[in-house]
């Protein structure tokens, strides 16, 4: 006989070996047969958690190295910063999905437990009979217990992944300022040749307009009549120009304080 088709082949023999054997205590309380089938889901559980823990502890590991890294190298190239969010989105799912099955698995004990307590309230005939359904009810505990412990793992190891993500996070955050610092100098520089050279080819552009002539014979600068529109036109143009930079400026800073108090009510 076929018993325990679509279970793990150790619940199968288990359950076979138990076939084969006396069926007295599940004829007694069918419970029995719950306590074999969830002392196998805790040990299948209990191996999934180890390899989760397992690869857990690498990336963790990874993610401190490189804490490690950038705190004793600063000022150095930092471009071997990579994170694997990839990883940690794959690592957080699969620990919430252990977080869940803890918490049915919790919520079935609950009811089991519930269940047997109120078959054991009309005992059947007989010591051996009495004393398998405390056993089966002392198992149960037990397990609920496990699944508890097991909650409490996953409870763990779920708040250490949200420190992980938070402490990559702000590695990135980090990194992308540092980089962002850089180039902030580099553009420095360029405006620093550039206001040096600004007088130079302003003056140059004035000196090389129609406004002026070099050419006459006794050595002297020659300037147009009409000079002063120039300046006329110059003045009010740059005027406006500055308005309307000082009022881009303005907007900018209030939508930057905008997304700030947002950021801010968000986070609370």
């Amino acid at each position: 006989m076929e018993i325990g088709r679509g279970a793990s082949i150790e619940l199968r023999d288990r359950l076979q070996r138990l076939w084969d054997g006396d069926l007295s205590e599940v004829l007694v309380d069918p419970f029995s047969l719950f306590v074999i089938c969830l002392d196998e889901l805790w040990l299948q559980a209990q191996g999934i958690v180890s390899m989760v823990g397992a690869e857990f502890n690498r990336m963790e590991r990874m993610a401190l190295d490189m804490a490690h890294d950038m705190i004793h190298q600063a000022g150095t190239d930092r471009n071997h910063v990579k994170h694997d969010f990839v990883g940690l989105h794959n690592m957080a799912k699969h620990i919430l999905h252990l977080k869940e099955g803890s918490a049915a698995g919790q919520l079935i004990m609950a009811h089991f437990g519930k269940f047997h307590q109120e078959l054991q309230k009309q005992p059947p005939q007989g010591d051996a009979a009495r004393h398998t359904m405390r056993s089966t009810g002392q198992y149960l505990a037990q397990k609920a217990v496990q699944f508890e412990v097991w909650d409490l793992r996953m409870t763990s190891l779920q708040q250490r992944m949200q420190n992980v993500i938070n402490l990559s996070f702000n590695l990135v955050t980090q990194h992308d300022s540092h980089v962002m610092k850089n180039d902030s100098k580099s553009m420095k520089a360029i405006a620093s040749v550039t206001m040096a050279f600004l007088p130079l080819a302003t003056i140059a552009a004035i000196f090389g307009s129609e406004f002026f002539n070099f050419e006459d014979q006794e050595e002297r600068i020659l300037m147009a009549n009409n000079f002063w529109i120039f300046w006329a036109l110059t003045g009010p143009l740059s005027f406006v120009a500055r308005i309307l930079d000082f009022g881009n400026w303005n907007g900018h800073g209030k939508e930057a304080r905008d997304t700030n108090d947002d950021t801010v009510l968000l986070r609370d």
